[in-house]
């Protein structure tokens, strides 16, 4: 896997062509980013339809706007903020806040190539710690998700969900705590709590 700094410097260039007219840069970001942009946006709505159209209205957009864009520092960022200010206008048209999201039905979906979980060996350990994640609130799930899957920094997570960073750091210890509650009875996975825990905590990149 590329590093953060490798992988925002190839967006660069690649979004440097997509300003450009380039087709092939445009179709470029869409294959590489489409299946993480819906993982996110099926932490805001449940709704898979609303979050494919936000999808598709997100690409739409930035073809006809692509003239006009300015220089990003991180294409995924962009996008996936891009992306959460589409679905909250939907949501918001339909007169269904985020806030009135309901957990029960939630469908937690990550990308394969940040799901580090999916490397421990045990099965049953596995759906132990998807149901661990799965316990906790939508934003801290949303938090888990962007800071330990995504890699983002503290700042980035707060600009992105459009709270404090203290609120990150408040939803970061709850879900930890969370999870530490819920694998009291499992002491084999402490160990990858501990990482998680870690991982969490350290993100410190600025924007």
């Amino acid at each position: 896997m590329l590093s953060k700094h490798l992988r925002n410097e190839e967006d660069r260039d690649l979004w440097e062509d997509f300003a450009n007219g380039s087709h092939q840069a445009f179709s470029t970001i869409y294959e590489w980013y489409s299946e993480e942009l819906y993982s996110y946006g099926r932490h805001i709505t449940s709704d898979n339809e609303l979050v494919k159209d936000s999808i598709q209205d997100l690409f739409i957009d930035l073809w006809k706007r692509k003239e006009h864009l300015s220089a990003v520092h991180s294409l995924r960022f962009y996008l996936f903020k891009a992306l959460r200010r589409i679905i909250v206008k939907k949501l918001t048209h339909q007169r269904n806040s985020i806030d009135e999201f309901s957990d029960e039905n939630a469908q937690i979906i990550y990308p394969q190539e940040y799901f580090r979980i999916q490397q421990e060996a045990n099965t049953e350990r596995k759906q132990v710690l998807v149901a661990t994640i799965k316990q906790l609130s939508k934003r801290q799930r949303e938090v888990v998700y962007l800071l330990f899957y995504e890699n983002l920094s503290h700042q980035e997570v707060a600009y992105l969900m459009g709270i404090s960073i203290d609120s990150v750091y408040t939803l970061t210890w709850k879900a930890i705590k969370a999870m530490k509650r819920h694998l009291e009875q499992h002491p084999t996975l402490q160990a990858i709590l501990r990482l998680i825990a870690t991982c969490l905590l350290c993100q410190s990149t600025s924007i």
